[in-house]
C-alpha cells in the first residue's frame, strides 16, 4: 500500500510539473490505473481464493500490470487501462497456479511462498 501512494505521489508531481506535455501524463495515468487495478485485483483475488491476506502478491499484481499496459500505453483509453489491469491480474493468479500445479506434479518440487518476488529482489 506504501508502493501505491508512493506511485500516486509521483503521478501528482509529474502532472504539476509538466509543462503542456500531455504525453507523459498520459503514460503515468494509464500506468498507475493499470498497476493499481491489478494490485487490487490481486490482492483481493488472492484473498477470496487463498483466504489470507499476501503484501508479495500486491507487488506481483502490480507488476503484472506494469506489464501488460507498458507496450501500449500511448494508444489505450483510460478505462481500458484499468480491464487491462484486471485481466492481467488474473492472468498472473492463474498462472501463477499453473505453474505451481505443474511443478509440484512433474518434479515433486513444493513451491508453497515461491512466486516472481524472488526474481526480482
Amino acid at each position: 500500500m506504501i508502493l501505491l501512494l508512493l506511485l500516486l505521489l509521483l503521478h501528482v508531481f509529474v502532472t504539476k510539473t509538466s509543462s503542456g506535455s500531455s504525453l507523459n501524463c498520459t503514460s503515468v495515468d494509464l500506468l498507475l490505473q493499470a498497476g493499481c487495478m491489478a494490485a487490487i485485483t490481486t490482492l483481493f483475488g488472492r484473498r477470496l481464493l487463498d483466504g489470507h491476506w499476501n503484501v508479495l502478491d500486491v507487488c506481483n499484481g502490480l507488476l503484472g500490470g506494469f506489464a501488460a499496459i507498458t507496450a501500449g500505453c500511448s494508444v489505450v483509453a483510460p478505462w481500458a487501462a484499468v480491464i487491462c489491469g484486471f485481466v492481467s491480474a488474473w492472468v498472473l493468479i492463474g498462472l501463477n497456479r499453473l505453474a505451481g500445479t505443474l511443478l509440484r506434479i512433474l518434479l515433486r518440487f513444493d513451491v508453497q511462498g515461491r512466486s516472481s518476488d524472488s526474481l526480482h529482489s
